[in-house]
């Protein structure tokens, strides 16, 4: 993972990457042993709550949500879950093409119920290297 002091100063990034880290940061200590969330991880939900056997993340949550779900609760934003797209769109700073791209899980080949906490960090360290969504 790159800290902040390693990004590429000759990248001109188009989001917010102080809030991509955050939730790239979030994502990485959720996936942790150490551990011990509210909210579980799946692609297939903003936030509900859900059996154990959805949490993607390994801790057997009975809530879960998504990458713009879990961007929403990191910015600490409140509001309808029919809102959690446009509020993380706009916290992490995201053209709604880059939106629909990261939140519908077009940066894998899965299925969006298969996709993991590791695809999740694995696109947003992509995202934070090279500057591109895609």
């Amino acid at each position: 993972m790159k800290p902040l002091s390693k990004l590429n100063p000759a990248i001109t990034y188009r989001f917010n990457i102080l809030n991509l880290i955050l939730l790239r940061d979030h994502f990485v200590w959720l996936k942790s042993k150490e551990a011990n969330p509210d909210v579980g991880f799946h692609m297939n939900y903003y936030l509900t709550n859900t059996n154990e056997g959805n949490d993607k993340s390994g801790h057997s949550c009975g809530t879960i949500a998504c990458i713009a779900g879990h961007a929403v609760l990191v910015s600490g934003q409140k509001g309808f879950i029919q809102s959690y797209f446009n509020k993380a769109k706009r916290w992490l700073g995201l053209t709604e093409e880059e939106a629909v791209y990261l939140f519908n899980g077009s940066f894998t080949r899965k299925c969006i119920q298969d996709i993991t906490l590791d695809d999740a960090i694995l696109q947003l360290n992509h995202m934070i290297e090279t500057g591109e969504v895609n």
